[in-house]
């Protein structure tokens, strides 16, 4: 009797205590916070999503899955707050949120695109009637209009294609404008002509026009590209579609059961969609590396940081140097400041030297040329004298004067006058205007004043044995300064030799480096070397002032060059003239 009533008895406790135990399983299940990115309308992706919420509940409890539905930042904030343990966005969201511990547990795929890896692009559509937009490098400077700035699919894939391109896909569109989710609004502008083109997610054109009865070629799509796995053309490359995904708040046991829940998600009736496994996420990085968006910019600033923290010493010295080369440019600047006008002072003053030199030059000059005055128009005066007197003299001895004889005199009167005139006016320019440069054939203007020299003496050429030596050269100097002193030197020396029986000149013109080197060498009598340095004197006759060595001295130091005497054995003089040489081979 006793086990009938036990068995009974722990049945009833059995059955009273399953409700219990139900009630506490349930109690037990963890809560989860499921964020969902808002989508573009009208989506593809809302049947799956829908059915994945479904799952989710199931799994879960209905009360314990809590769905919220965030715009795009405010999504990533979320996330970054821990305040989601699992969210479904773009794969492109989910790779700018994985440096916060973001993991992928699925991702869309379809019938129709069974490689999770590749399932979803962007297409940048214009008007098929704008023929001047081809490529994608015609709309540069156009406006255009996207869904959101960090849309993956709706803007920063074309921004890639772009960069990928050479561009600065920051500087590429003249406008971008910002449409949000109702993406209609897109295609609406673009077929009215408002912007130059629209970047969409793959195929929704292709939906739009069979939605809205239109021709599909009205658009047109930029650059379209090959795949094989897609009918619908599309401008990027192809990347990872919609992403399910679990954070750091979830816990691992959480993260299977999620998976478990997705996985067993049949695809769905409207069009085919269901949950696989993407493998592949490097393309997807390189994009954002590339725009340098989502963890790339974060790494961005910390490497900044990281450099600092890890080289503070060096860029303080570095700093320091800087400081250094910087106050060492300041004072050398000071420094050659100061030098400048230091040395624009001692230039002025140089200045004010030369000038009261030049003064002082012109005063010696006109002492000079007065005295040159006195020797070269004593000849012709001399010569107008002795033949005006001889003039005289015929014309009291002869009633019956000679007129051709006395036109011969006056002929002769004339020419004296003006030679003394033209030495007068040549004077008066030198001391007037200074030393005119100019190029003088040395040997030819040598040459005519020695003959000028011999007809003055009553010389001839032959008979005074005369020999000329050097090469027909240019010297640079004031043609004025230099027949004055070698007419002087020339005409002392002939009239030196004048009175002995063999009488001879040599004349030889040398160049030694930057001068010219005149010497003039006569047989005359010995002269003395001592008296004549001395007098400064340099005439034979008894008579006149004997102007012509002083004259000579005192032209050839104006000119920059010497003279030297020599006597070269018992007989004659050796007179050496050195000018610098600034000429030309003749």
């Amino acid at each position: 009797m006793k086990s009938p009533v036990l068995i009974v008895f722990v049945l009833s406790l059995s059955l009273v205590s399953l409700p219990a135990l139900s009630q506490t399983k349930s109690e037990e299940q963890p809560q989860i916070r499921l964020a969902v990115s808002t989508l573009a309308e009208p989506s593809t992706n809302q049947p799956l999503i829908s059915l994945t919420v479904d799952a989710l509940k199931k799994e879960f409890g209905q009360e314990n899955v809590k769905v919220t539905v965030y715009p795009l930042p405010k999504l990533e904030k979320a996330v970054r707050n821990g305040e989601a343990d699992v969210f479904i966005s773009s794969s492109g969201t989910f790779r700018r949120l994985a440096d916060s511990g973001a993991r992928s547990v699925g991702t869309i795929v379809s019938e129709k695109l069974s490689d999770p890896n590749k399932s979803e692009g962007s297409a940048l559509i214009v008007r098929s009637a704008r023929s001047d937009l081809i490529h994608l490098e015609d709309l540069k400077g156009k406006t255009i209009a996207a869904n959101m700035r960090y849309g993956f699919s709706g803007h920063l894939m074309v921004l890639h294609e772009i960069f990928k391109k050479g561009f600065n896909p920051n500087k590429f569109f003249g406008e971008t404008i910002f449409i949000g989710h109702d993406v209609e609004k897109i295609v609406q502008k673009v077929l009215n002509g408002e912007i130059d083109g629209g970047i969409l997610r793959t195929c929704y054109w292709e939906e739009y026009a069979e939605r809205n009865k239109l021709d599909k070629n009205l658009i047109r799509v930029i650059d379209p590209k090959k795949d094989s796995n897609l009918v619908c053309q599309h401008t990027s490359e192809l990347f990872p579609n919609w992403t399910i995904a679990t954070t750091p708040s979830a816990s691992p046991e959480i993260a299977r059961r999620v998976v478990k829940s997705i996985l067993s998600v049949e695809p769905s009736d409207k069009n085919g969609l269901y949950w696989g496994l993407s493998t592949d996420f490097t393309q997807l990085d390189q994009l954002l590396k590339d725009l340098e968006i989502g963890p790339f910019e974060v790494k961005k600033k910390e490497l900044v940081q990281t450099f600092l923290r890890h080289y503070q010493t060096e860029i303080l010295v570095f700093l320091l140097l800087i400081m250094i080369g910087l106050f060492h440019h300041l004072r050398v600047r000071h420094l050659v400041r100061k030098r400048t006008e230091q040395l624009n002072f001692a230039h002025k003053q140089t200045r004010l030297i030369e000038a009261k030199y030049n003064k002082m030059q012109k005063v010696g000059i006109v002492g000079l040329l007065s005295s040159t005055v006195a020797h070269e128009i004593r000849q012709p005066l001399g010569a107008i004298q002795f033949f005006a007197k001889g003039m005289a003299g015929n014309l009291k001895k002869n009633e019956k004067p000679n007129v051709s004889h006395f036109i011969s005199i006056t002929e002769k009167i004339i020419d004296e006058a003006q030679k003394a005139d033209k030495t007068i006016r040549k004077i008066r320019k030198l001391a007037s205007e200074g030393q005119t440069l100019q190029k003088i054939d040395i040997k030819n203007e040598i040459e005519r004043l020695l003959d000028e020299a011999l007809v003055t003496s009553g010389l001839q050429r032959k008979a005074a044995g005369i020999e000329v030596e050097g090469q027909p050269r240019e010297l640079l100097a004031d043609r004025m300064c230099f027949d004055l002193v070698f007419s002087n030197i020339l005409r002392n020396a002939c009239e030196y030799i004048s009175t002995i029986s063999n009488p001879k000149i040599k004349i030889k013109i040398e160049f030694k480096e930057n001068n010219v080197i005149f010497t003039i060498l006569n047989n005359g009598a010995p002269v003395d070397l001592d008296l004549l340095q001395s007098s400064k004197l340099f005439s034979s006759k008894k008579q006149g002032f004997g102007f012509g060595l002083p004259i000579a001295i005192g032209l050839v130091e104006n000119m920059g060059g010497r003279i030297d005497f020599k006597v070269p054995g018992e007989e004659g003089l050796q007179v050496t003239v050195t000018l610098p040489y600034g000429g030309k081979n003749g």
